[in-house]
């Protein structure tokens, strides 16, 4: 791949070596860090668009896994006490001085706890 990119590069070409004695050396120089730079962020955009897509995948499976508990939930919890906590879940979504964040380091002990019931730790 890094030779196509160089193909006139008189290092990389037998059609280009007599380009060699009418340019200066160091616009070659140049003009090969600069493909091999060029080269570089592109393998960076590569990796960073893979790294997102990931993210993007996972988050997708939470939200796939999070309809999934609420409608089992639905089912097992009365209609009003279900609306009570869809209410209170978006006044705190609104809340600029609530965090779930916050509510969920306070409430680690329990939140363990409760994992540990189930067997997840």
């Amino acid at each position: 791949m890094i030779f196509y990119f160089l193909w006139g590069d008189p290092l990389f070409s037998e059609s280009f070596k007599s380009l060699q004695t009418w340019v200066d050396d160091g616009i070659i120089a140049d003009r090969r860090a600069l493909v091999l730079t060029v080269l570089n962020l592109l393998g960076k955009a590569v990796s960073t668009s893979e790294v997102n897509y990931e993210s993007a995948q996972r988050l997708r499976r939470l939200n796939y896994e999070s309809e999934w508990l609420e409608a089992q939930l639905l089912k097992h919890v009365q209609p009003d006490v279900a609306q009570n906590i869809w209410v209170e879940f978006n006044v705190n979504k609104l809340d600029p001085d609530f965090s779930f964040e916050e509510w969920v380091k306070q409430n680690d002990a329990e939140i363990t706890a409760r994992r540990r019931e189930r067997g997840e730790e």
